[in-house]
């Protein structure tokens, strides 16, 4: 069966661009499901491929690595050639607009998809600066600008609209929910603060302003977990977690603790581990009382070659690592195989972590049975079960975040190469080609016909 590649127009339109018949027929229907869009376009022989578009690679390291293949983690989901009507996806997309950003960090979208924050200014934050070392303790000369994402008057098309811009914020952070998101501020006297910055009014609140703190993530019922660098020589970071009545520190095992993600359970608490020699860890942990959280329950062996930096990228395109279904599992890039992999904690049957074909940088869950994530030109969907191939959505690489909004349940991100400092998004809906067929063999039988043809 042949996987169709639905786009509303080839490239997102810039002021003063007509749309085609392809995006308008799209736009008319979209309020009346996803089927009826993609059988409209179908109907219209509107099946295009999205020019590739250029993203910021996840692989270029600031830092030297070596040229062997990291063989740690070996396990990949085996492509047998299973190409159903239930295993093959096509896309609908329609251009939304574009931002402006610092060249370097990716916007932080709202669970809902109504707001995104994204980091503006340039020069973009340092290295040094994004990994808290003892050299980027400097505050960075950068503001942020909150979007909305909303529908555009009288049709169903969506648009971005500039909301708020904040400044002295700091730099943008790693989690973000309904109500706002974090932001990471170095200050002048070697300190690093926590802040929380509102959506809707842009108000942001000081969560934590002494040590030098970083890598913080809020739970979806508000509690902080975050690192604290408690040695500059050598650089050492501990973990800490929001208990109800005081703060829980786990362990530090000989290392630094690094990157924390929240489970959807709001108890369950993953994080990496790394050691001085670069033994890099993912473990788990039960956040639930002090004891608890002083040791991982759980921990797997990512790589021997890990560094700080690793770590970072290992989630640099991942907005949302867990699992939308709070089992206990996680997607983590790595960097040495050059691809995304699942971890579960506790599986039924097979190995704790499994890898995505390669190459794959950024990804992104849909409801906790398969995964959209970019290679270098393309957008693939990935069912979790044994012996699935992966199905070509779109030609072209970039961001995906996952939503809540039944209107685009995805938003595309990538980079505009006409312009250094911008990207270009998209909505994105998803639905299964038998889907598309019976609702276009439902609105005219011969319609189907001309489907199954292209």
């Amino acid at each position: 069966m042949r996987s169709s590649a639905m786009a509303w127009a080839k490239t997102p339109l810039a002021p003063g661009d007509r749309a085609g018949p392809c995006a308008r027929s799209a736009q008319r229907v979209l309020s009346r499901g996803s089927a009826l869009v993609l059988a409209a376009l179908l109907a219209a022989g509107c099946v295009t491929e999205q020019a590739p578009r250029r993203q910021p690679s996840l692989t270029d390291s600031p830092r030297s690595r070596s040229a062997q293949p990291d063989t740690s983690v070996l396990e990949t989901y085996v492509p047998r050639g299973l190409t159903t009507s239930t295993s093959a996806f096509s896309a609908a997309i329609g251009p939304i607009g574009s931002i402006e950003y610092d060249g370097l960090l990716m916007p932080l979208v709202s669970p809902a998809g109504t707001y995104l924050a994204v980091q503006e200014g340039h020069p973009a934050p340092t290295w040094d600066v994004l990994l808290a070392s003892p050299a980027g303790d400097a505050p960075p000369p950068l503001h942020i600008t909150i979007h909305r994402i909303e529908p555009v008057q009288g049709g169903p098309k969506q648009q971005i609209v500039e909301h708020l811009r904040i400044d002295e914020a700091g730099v943008l952070g790693r989690s973000a929910d309904e109500h706002g998101f974090l932001v990471e501020s170095p200050q002048s006297d070697g300190s690093r603060r926590i802040g929380w910055v509102e959506w809707s009014t842009g108000r942001l609140t000081w969560l934590l302003r002494t040590g030098v703190n970083a890598f913080a993530v809020r739970s979806a019922s508000g509690r902080l977990a975050w690192c604290e660098r408690v040695s500059a020589d050598p650089i050492r970071f501990d973990l800490f977690v929001q208990g109800a009545d005081e703060v829980f520190r786990a362990d530090d095992d000989g290392g630094s603790w690094l990157m924390p993600v929240w489970s959807a359970d709001n108890t369950t608490l993953f994080a990496f581990h790394l050691k001085p020699a670069g033994e890099l860890d993912l473990a788990v942990f039960d956040t639930r009382s002090a004891a608890s959280m002083r040791r991982p329950i759980q921990r797997e062996r990512i790589t021997s070659t890990g560094t700080v930096y690793s770590a970072y990228q290992a989630l640099a395109g991942i907005q949302s690592p867990s699992a939308p279904d709070a089992s206990p599992r996680m997607l983590f890039y790595h960097s040495g195989q050059d691809r995304i992999f699942e971890y579960d904690a506790w599986p039924a049957e097979g190995r704790r972590v499994r890898g995505l074909p390669a190459p794959s940088i950024a990804a992104a869950w849909h409801h906790g049975e398969g995964i959209v994530y970019s290679s270098r030109s393309a957008l693939h969907y990935q069912f979790l079960r044994e012996g699935s191939s992966p199905v070509e959505l779109l030609k072209g690489a970039g961001g995906v975040r996952l939503t809540s909004n039944p209107m685009h349940p995805f938003i595309l991100i990538a980079v505009d190469r006409s312009a250094a400092f911008r990207l270009n998004l998209w909505a994105m809906d998803l639905v299964d080609e038998a889907t598309v067929r019976a609702a276009a063999e439902r609105l005219d039988p011969s319609m189907a016909d001309r489907a199954r043809s292209r």
